[in-house]
């Protein structure tokens, strides 16, 4: 039977080679890597300016900072998120304010949203969730009406695009992850992309005021992505984690939660500059990435096609294209899925996005 891992990491050839060259480079031209990447990235999005930060969480940091959002702030954002989102904004002293998830689209409710607008609100995030577009010019209209910032968590959605405008460019501000598991990986990093001119100068006087990741963090956790990569190769996921997942499985043990136990960076985060290590690796995977997704997109399209019909998945906006970063499935019982699915030698993951509304329900 054959096994597949629920995702596929692609690594350059001769990436590990190069990275070994760079160490050893002048400061002003390691420097340079990092620009070279904002400035493909920004063509590649058709942004008027993109800022290298060290996560996505950093850059929604920095953003809420440079528009001058004070500490005790509402924030809105859709309910059932990636939870290192709202973590991020209690943890920067910001109040996440949820709105109900559409149950067609599994993004932020439209017809929900100005019932919790109040005199503190400040932003609404609106997640992208999945790499499936949000109704954004609906929201727009909104938040225009109730002078409030729109800032696009595209942190899934890179090469998603509603109306030949891609996603995190469509609102005020928007910024992406570069995580491990993302289409275009630097082994964490993030951007943040905007049209403000105003706006880019205040992010980046702030993010100057920080130092750069270092360079052993880059490095090791670049070979941390090495190892992930290598885990996920069809043979080696076959013979070992496969295994590993059906044991956990027995054990009611969630891989992902534990992993998350294991690796800091779920819980912590620090705003910094990004390294020139991941840089390099950015700038060389932006050349690649129209590709990379193009070729998810017709797998995604060809998944969804092969689906029975009494199996619901998430309604794809009109005017939009979805770059497929995962594609989620409607279950009565999403474990005795998990389980079935995995028996069959499928992996999947039911804990990326979560209602995440308990984390101000316990405060």
């Amino acid at each position: 039977m054959h096994k597949f891992p629920k995702r596929n990491i692609i690594i350059p050839k001769k990436e590990f080679r190069s990275i070994l060259k760079i160490l050893f480079e002048p400061s002003i031209k390691k420097y340079q890597h990092v620009k070279a990447f904002e400035l493909k990235f920004k063509e590649y999005v058709k942004s008027n300016d993109a800022i290298a930060v060290s996560s996505g969480r950093a850059a929604l940091n920095l953003i809420l900072h440079g528009c001058g959002t004070s500490k005790g702030s509402e924030i809105l954002l859709c309910a059932y998120n990636f939870i290192g989102v709202p973590e991020s904004l209690i943890q920067d002293g910001y109040v996440p304010v949820f709105v109900e998830a559409d149950k067609n689209t599994y993004q932020i409710d439209i017809n929900a949203i100005e019932k919790k607008i109040t005199e503190k609100t400040k932003a609404i995030i609106v997640t992208h969730l999945f790499g499936q577009l949000s109704d954004i010019e609906t929201i727009k209209c909104i938040a225009q009406k109730h002078n409030i910032l729109i800032i696009e968590d595209a942190a899934q959605a890179l090469g998603s695009y509603y109306k030949n405008r891609f996603a995190g460019t469509i609102a005020d501000v928007g910024f992406f992850s570069f995580t491990g598991s993302k289409p275009l990986n630097t082994s964490y990093g993030g951007m943040i992309v905007t049209n403000s001119t105003a706006l880019s100068e205040s992010i980046r006087q702030n993010l100057s005021k920080n130092s750069s990741v270092k360079t052993s963090i880059a490095f090791f956790s670049r070979l941390k992505t090495y190892a992930y990569a290598l885990s996920i190769n069809r043979v080696f996921y076959s013979f070992i984690i496969y295994p590993l997942n059906i044991l956990f499985n027995k054990l009611n043990i969630d891989m992902f939660e534990f992993y998350k136990k294991i690796d800091k960076s779920f819980s912590e985060y620090s705003v910094n500059q990004l390294n020139y290590i991941q840089g390099f690796v950015g700038s060389n995977q932006i050349d690649i990435i129209s590709k990379l997704i193009a070729i998810r997109g017709t797998f995604g399209q060809k998944l969804i096609s092969k689906l029975d019909h009494s199996i619901a998945t998430q309604l794809i906006l009109d005017n939009s294209k979805p770059c497929y970063f995962m594609i989620p499935l409607k279950a009565k019982d999403k474990h005795i899925a998990y389980k079935k699915l995995l028996n069959r030698g499928i992996d999947t993951n039911f804990v990326y996005a979560q209602d995440c509304s308990y984390l101000t329900k316990s405060n």
